[in-house]
């Protein structure tokens, strides 16, 4: 893993001499924007390819989720992934059992989905993690699989495994990706937010020793900052470009 982060580090140079020399720095001055852009499109393209090799019939389902779930860090990728493809797969079970179930009462059926993607967002409005994306997908999915199929009942369980397989495709193929192609580790992003939180935290800490007035913005800025560390240590379990140590490390520096 050490040698593909050498890797990593001197193609990211190597790229930003390229780009200071051919365009202006306001397109191509963020060498890691473009990195990230070229695995994503790289992904796609990826699983486009697959899905039409398996000859499903919806590869732009494949297309946008590789998109969706493309996150600038190995971890971010792989943890909302996860929570999409348990999102979808919880989605479309739920209209395979309510569809077929009330398919001779159009408007009772039409009440029980709603119902669920109700459900659903009110489970993500309780879940204040990255998790809650899961309880969004079922309900969404829900609604993309369930509604169409209110007038064509028998096409529900076609449309929902294309459904799945479609998502599927589109998050392994990202997930294979971002995870080997030059991983972008998430450690970096962590630490320097981390050092910036610590440093408002003495400071205030000193200011108040030492009888300043309180700014009133700081203890909002001290609050956001927590909350952004918060965000970022649910992707550090699955931040596989970290060695299990370094990321059993950082959760409980964290917690």
């Amino acid at each position: 893993m050490s040698t593909l982060t050498s890797h990593h580090s001197r193609f990211l140079h190597a790229i930003s001499r390229w780009s200071g020399r051919i365009a202006s720095p306001s397109l191509l001055s963020d060498a890691h924007a473009l990195l990230y852009s070229v695995r994503s499109f790289a992904a796609a393209m990826l699983a486009y390819y697959v899905a039409l090799a398996i000859g499903l019939e919806r590869p732009s389902w494949a297309i946008i989720t590789v998109y969706i779930v493309s996150q600038t860090s190995v971890g971010a990728s792989l943890s909302r992934s996860l929570y999409r493809l348990a999102g979808t797969v919880a989605g479309a079970g739920a209209t395979v059992l309510i569809v077929p179930t009330f398919v001779n009462t159009p408007i009772l059926c039409s009440v029980i989905l709603a119902g669920w993607i109700t459900f659903c967002l009110y489970l993500s409005l309780l879940e204040r993690t990255p998790r809650a994306y899961a309880f969004v997908l079922a309900g969404y999915t829900a609604s993309l699989i369930g509604f169409p199929a209110i007038a064509d009942p028998g096409t529900v369980f076609n449309i929902a495994l294309i459904r799945v397989q479609e998502i599927a495709i589109g998050i392994v193929c990202a997930a294979l990706i971002h995870r080997y192609i030059l991983p972008a580790r998430i450690s970096g992003l962590f630490n320097s937010k981390l050092a910036q939180t610590l440093h408002a935290a003495r400071q205030r800490i000193a200011d108040t020793l030492a009888g300043k007035a309180d700014a009133q913005s700081e203890p909002l800025h001290l609050a956001l900052a927590l909350q952004f560390l918060q965000g970022i240590s649910h992707h550090i379990p699955y931040d596989f470009a970290l060695s299990v140590p370094a990321r059993q490390a950082r959760k409980a520096l964290h917690d």
